[in-house]
């Protein structure tokens, strides 16, 4: 899970104006889209827990209860995609203090929390494959 924040907030966005309230904003729209995209797939992560355990129990021994597993599983599936469009989101709002004039530090640091982004959609990319994998069994 990302979990980042930049100290703009406050102190250096009111002195500097311009630019670094811009960049504030962009950073802080960007925790905002992390904040929902973490909630979004450890909830979805849960329900696919929640799932595998009730297999595995053999608690879906019928043909309905399979079907009530593999619809939850789906929604999981959509919850998780959502939670990664809003990491884009994310992502979004970091390349946008590229093009502003402010310190290359706070450049720097809308560079770093991309690729932590990107590094997060790669790893998750893999757990999806394998609770895809879960659901086909």
């Amino acid at each position: 899970m990302i979990a980042l924040s930049l100290a703009l907030s406050g102190g250096c966005s009111s002195v500097f104006g311009g630019p670094y309230d811009e960049a504030n904003g962009h950073v802080a729209d960007a925790n905002e889209a992390i904040e929902e995209h973490n909630q979004l797939f450890e909830g979805a992560r849960g329900a696919y827990e929640e799932a595998k355990e009730s297999v595995e129990a053999g608690e879906t021994t019928s043909r309905e209860a399979t079907a009530q597993e593999v619809e939850h599983m789906a929604q999981a599936r959509e919850d998780m995609q959502q939670a990664r469009d809003t990491l884009g989101e994310a992502r979004e709002q970091l390349s946008e203090v590229q093009d502003l004039e402010v310190a290359a530090e706070v450049q720097e640091y809308a560079v770093l929390l991309s690729e932590a982004i990107d590094a997060q959609l790669a790893g998750e990319g893999g757990e999806i494959g394998f609770y895809q994998l879960l659901e086909r069994d």
